[in-house]
């Protein structure tokens, strides 16, 4: 789901209502749903509590020139304590 439509969904019931419709929507097609640019954690909780899958955004850590992690080190998911019921993608 586009960032347009999460940024500030606590403030904009338009935007929830339409971000629900694109969640019922995919579960009746069976498909997990992604939302992106949850830049807070109160935007990440609210599509954590409407039952969104998948989440990304600035609310679990901006984008960083330098990389922090060795070049030999295995591609693994980091699982979200702060978002109760989130899922991570296994590599």
């Amino acid at each position: 789901i586009d960032g347009s439509f999460i940024h500030n969904i606590a403030d904009n019931p338009d935007n929830l209502v339409f971000v629900r419709t694109l969640i019922d929507l995919a579960r009746n097609f069976d498909l997990d749903t992604v939302a992106e640019g949850a830049e807070t954690y109160e935007e990440a909780e609210i599509l954590a509590n409407e039952g969104i899958d998948y989440l990304h955004g600035f609310a679990f850590g901006k984008p960083e020139l330098n990389v922090v992690w060795p070049k030999s080190a295995p591609i693994q998911s980091v699982p979200i304590a702060i978002i109760p019921g989130a899922r991570t993608v296994s590599s």
